[in-house]
């Protein structure tokens, strides 16, 4: 056991060499599609490591992480299904050519994790064909569960209550930070409120709940190394609970 009580964060990655490496800078894109009466929405969260020094029993390197919104997109009702891959690889394009002024010899890390129940599946198929190679595309299937399942095709089955739970201790906990002046923020907020006002067993309160879905789809990915339900442990990646 390492004596860590003095360090405070979300998470912790740890490395034995000199000076890091710091761990890359990870992007995580969730995607929410509607129908006719609900909007598609798309939120982006950045995730950094800081690093906040040495631990006093080992002497190794500890960065912690800083999760970010760093947009959150909502698209008019009725936008067409063939133009949402567009708009996602357009956004995937810009990270890449910001992450490339930053770091010309590296591309960005980016996952992309995909509502796919309903017209989700045809989508997955024309994100495939669309969005920059670099970019791993991860489906899930949003259920009524208690359960996380992995299913064939590299589709994951994650019940609806655990991804909005997640998000909301992720928040509350100051593990996740959201610019107060980012377009639709207040959208949002209020689709969380509307959340929180619902029975414990009920998380589908308000009209709308488009953001929420897409930032619980991109905070579930973040928390879950790989993009697993069940993940083994691996070495190095996470010293404790993000929440």
């Amino acid at each position: 056991m390492h004596n860590e009580s003095n360090i405070s964060g979300p998470a912790i990655r740890r490395y034995v060499r000199p000076y890091g490496p710091v761990p890359a800078p990870e992007w995580y894109l969730g995607l929410d599609l509607g129908q006719r009466k609900d909007h598609s929405a798309l939120a982006i969260f950045h995730q950094q490591w800081t690093p906040i020094g040495r631990c006093a029993q080992t002497y190794e390197y500890l960065f912690q992480s800083e999760l970010t919104v760093r947009s959150l997109e909502r698209y008019p009702l009725r936008t067409s299904y063939e133009k949402i891959p567009e708009i996602v690889a357009t956004r995937a394009n810009q990270i890449g050519e910001r992450h490339r002024a930053a770091q010309p010899h590296t591309q960005a890390s980016m996952q992309l994790i995909v509502d796919a129940g309903g017209p989700g599946g045809p989508m997955v198929d024309r994100l495939r064909r669309v969005v920059p190679d670099n970019i791993a595309i991860k489906p899930v299937l949003i259920t009524g569960g208690t359960g996380e399942n992995q299913l064939t095709g590299g589709f994951a089955g994650i019940p609806r209550r655990a991804l909005i739970t997640k998000l909301i201790q992720l928040l509350t906990s100051g593990c996740l930070t959201c610019p107060s002046n980012l377009t639709n923020v207040t959208s949002w907020i209020n689709e969380l409120l509307a959340l929180s006002g619902t029975r414990a067993k009920d998380t589908k309160g308000g009209e709308h709940d488009d953001l929420t879905m897409a930032a619980a789809l991109a905070a579930w990915a973040a928390v879950t190394p790989g993009g697993d339900p069940a993940p083994q442990k691996t070495i190095g990646f996470v010293d404790k609970p993000l929440f």
